[in-house]
């Protein structure tokens, strides 16, 4: 979806040179009729694109702009309108999902009035009053309980959207197992952030309304269309291009106040001024930099080992865990274990997403580990990824998921936290699992020879070498 954004905005944009021609518009419509059939929200595009139109067209010609582009935006969709009834036997154009959307995002600010955001729990719920899930009938219910939560309990619902507000503009969705990176990253989105209002006035301040309708599109829309609803981070990642689109605007206008004024001031005040503020700035990125570019020569180091593919220094290296000689936990009661000529095999009953065994792998803070797997998918699908230590995120994980009697076979390579847990979880499916683990072992290595050169690493992934960790080893 941020990819799609981004193409997006690029035609708006380059529509913008050219909006006399008919065509363009047309041609525009078409275009932002795709995002629709990645994200159903997607659909209220035609507002934006009414606007937009409005916007950059002569006056004259307005109003058919803004026609001609709506209508080439509704023709795929009602022609996939058409395709439900023919198929399906109804007028659909999006998933029977919106009201029970609606519903479950009551559930995601703590509650005592039981709204959840479990869609077990709502099928369980369902199932008990003879309704299916995802039907026309549980719409009807979820609406009714969504309007009742508006007229008993105002308040949480309030509070529920400002929490999605507050989501959308302020989080950062990363999946980076290195903290140094997250920390830059976060840094780098809060100055971006907080430069997007300044931007936005500054545009305003200027009339330059079509620019500032481009900056406030990608977190407007997400706002105005799921921050009503429901929301997760991975849905609205195209709404933080508001703020890259921002930044260099806010960099225009901050240069230009000491144009505004020197301008008031004579030739002699202003070298004078000029002088101190460049000497000040040198200082200041001369400090930064001692302090900055270590740590940032570091984090290239890192990332380039954590993105090495089996080096051929760790080859040589034992397995740490395999089936035969590592202890499972248990994480759930109801997974029964069983050790047979095939290979270990697991059955068990649990609902998608849960975590069925975990297995600490003894490493520390600056180990990397890689673990190789062979799964035949007896029934559901599995999950198998590293977890902190403190298990609040994924450093890594892999889906493995398929028909009956298909064998996964992998393996991957990254750089691990002090103390990770290698954890299998169910996936795909809703009941019974079960599945034969051929092969499951795994190695801890730690890096050699000191710190290489980043540029070396770009160029040869084998000058970053690894070795056995003595200090890890477990007895």
């Amino acid at each position: 979806m941020p990819a799609l954004f981004i193409i997006l905005i690029a035609a708006l944009v380059a529509i913008r040179e050219h909006p006399e021609k008919l065509l363009s518009w047309i041609v525009l419509g078409l275009l932002a009729a795709v995002l629709p059939f990645f994200r159903s929200e997607m659909v209220l595009l035609f507002i934006p694109l009414a606007v937009w139109a409005i916007l950059v067209t002569p006056a004259r010609q307005r109003l058919r702009s803004a026609a001609c582009v709506v209508l080439a935006f509704a023709a795929p969709l009602s022609a996939w309108v058409i395709r439900n009834y023919l198929i399906h036997g109804s007028f659909l154009l999006t998933p029977p999902v919106k009201w029970y959307a609606a519903w479950s995002g009551l559930g995601q600010v703590p509650n005592d009035y039981g709204y959840e955001t479990s869609d077990y729990l709502a099928g369980i719920f369902l199932k008990s009053k003879g309704i299916t899930q995802h039907t026309a009938q549980s719409e009807a219910h979820f609406k009714a309980e969504y309007m009742s939560a508006w007229l008993e309990h105002p308040a949480h619902v309030l509070e529920t959207i400002i929490f999605r507000f507050k989501l959308i503009l302020t989080a950062i969705d990363l999946s980076i197992a290195n903290p140094k990176i997250v920390d830059l990253a976060y840094y780098l989105f809060w100055v971006m952030l907080c430069s997007t209002p300044i931007a936005l006035i500054w545009l305003v301040s200027k009339r330059r309304w079509s620019d500032a309708f481009l900056v406030a599109l990608p977190a407007g829309y997400a706002v105005c269309s799921l921050g009503l609803l429901y929301v997760e981070q991975r849905y609205v990642r195209y709404a933080s291009l508001s703020y890259l689109i921002a930044f260099p605007i806010f960099l225009a206008a901050v240069t230009e106040v000491p144009s505004h004024v020197l301008n008031k001031w004579g030739a002699t005040q202003a070298r004078i001024s000029m002088t101190v503020v460049a000497t000040l700035a040198v200082g200041a990125l001369a400090a930064y930099s001692i302090n900055f570019l270590p740590a940032l020569r570091q984090m290239a180091v890192e990332a380039a080992y954590a993105n090495m593919r089996e080096p051929h220094s760790m080859e040589i290296l034992p397995w740490t865990g395999t089936l035969d000689d590592f202890t499972l936990h248990k994480s759930i009661p109801d997974v029964d274990v069983s050790k047979s000529a095939d290979g270990l095999e697991l059955s068990f009953t649990a609902k998608s997403g849960s975590y069925l065994l975990a297995a600490p792998m003894h490493n520390g803070p600056g180990d990397f580990v890689h673990i190789k797997y062979k799964i035949v998918l007896k029934e559901g699908g599995l999950g198998i990824g590293v977890l902190s230590k403190d298990k609040a995120r994924w450093l890594s994980f892999r889906l493995l998921s398929g028909a009956p009697g298909t064998a996964r076979e992998g393996s991957f390579y990254m750089k691990a936290e002090d103390e990770s847990s290698l954890i299998i979880t169910s996936e795909k499916s809703e009941g019974s699992y079960r599945a034969v683990f051929k092969d499951l072992r795994w190695k801890i290595a730690c890096p050699q020879g000191g710190t290489p050169e980043p540029l070396l690493l770009i160029f040869n992934k084998d000058f970053a070498l690894t070795g056995p960790c003595l200090q890890n080893q477990v007895e």
